[in-house]
């Protein structure tokens, strides 16, 4: 998808660095609703956890890039989105158990 467009490049990085902000920021408020040695813990995993897996992911995006360009870049990112939207989906609880 617009693999010499820069701009098209720029605009998905722009749109990922929100939802990466936005994914943060709520992660954040709900450790902020913890219990402050709950909260010094869980922030300790939060920070490595998004350390580690930058790491990882930057090396695996320039794996793909060397082998296929964008498009290889783009096809291991929607893999990684829907593996995630599978854990995220088969983890979370009903909204009828929620209020239990």
């Amino acid at each position: 998808l617009f693999p010499d467009s820069i701009l098209a490049i720029v605009i998905i990085a722009a749109v990922f660095s929100v939802a990466v902000q936005g994914i943060s920021v709520l992660s954040q408020a709900r450790l902020f609703a913890l219990s402050n040695e709950e909260r010094s813990r869980l922030n300790t995993v939060f920070v490595v956890n998004n350390f580690l897996f930058g790491a990882v992911g930057s090396a695996l995006a320039s794996f793909l890039w060397s082998q296929g360009g964008w498009a290889y870049v783009m096809m291991g990112t929607i893999f990684i989105s829907l593996m995630a939207l599978i854990v995220w989906m088969s983890s979370r609880n009903p909204f009828y158990e929620a209020d239990n």
